[in-house]
């Protein structure tokens, strides 16, 4: 069967045994050069061996193989990320998030290359420019745009600060507040 290599590489990847998963998949593809699963399986193993231009070669055959796999498109833009091509990385991790936009790794990844265009790695990126970016990469009739970004910092915000007190004398006023999240999730 084909896709035996697969389910080996996967018992590979959980022991940890990278370089192994990169034989076996390298190995099996020659055999089969269609098989998503084993492209996928390999770039996740590069990836690990931290070969990240390799993986984003794996990942460009795999685009054009199958290109609205979410899973392509994150790996893709993890590897560019990775290696330092933020602009290249922004625009794979936007469109896995497109894709699929409750992926929380898409969005944790999405925000981290961010962080790292606007050079403010470790810090957290303002909710109004995360609402830009993302409104700014999704479809919108004409003149929802503005109503958009600031729905989404408002939510940004409130998701990384907590909602504003209530009126003094009432539960929300005299309620502690919630602890800061460092990330946000969309």
């Amino acid at each position: 069967m084909p896709d035996d290599y697969v389910q080996h590489g996967k018992g590979l990847l959980v022991r940890r045994e990278f370089a192994e998963v990169v034989s076996v998949c390298r190995a099996g593809l020659s055999a089969s050069p269609g098989a998503l699963d084993g492209r996928l399986l390999l770039a996740t193993a590069l990836l690990a061996l931290k070969r990240y231009d390799e993986a984003v070669v794996e990942m460009e055959l795999a685009e054009a193989q199958e290109p609205r796999n979410v899973l392509v498109h994150l790996l893709r833009g993890e590897a560019l990320l990775r290696r330092g091509d933020t602009q290249a990385a922004i625009e794979a991790l936007a469109e896995a998030h497109a894709l699929d936009p409750r992926n929380k790794v898409a969005a944790k990844l999405y925000n981290e290359a961010l962080e790292r265009a606007h050079g403010r790695v470790g810090e957290e990126t303002p909710p109004e420019e995360i609402a830009s970016e993302i409104s700014g990469r999704i479809a919108l009739p004409p003149g929802a745009r503005d109503g958009a970004v600031a729905t989404v910092a408002t939510v940004a915000t409130v998701a990384t600060v907590g909602p504003e007190p209530g009126p003094p004398g009432t539960a929300e006023a005299e309620a502690p507040a919630a602890p800061a999240r460092r990330r946000r999730r969309w």
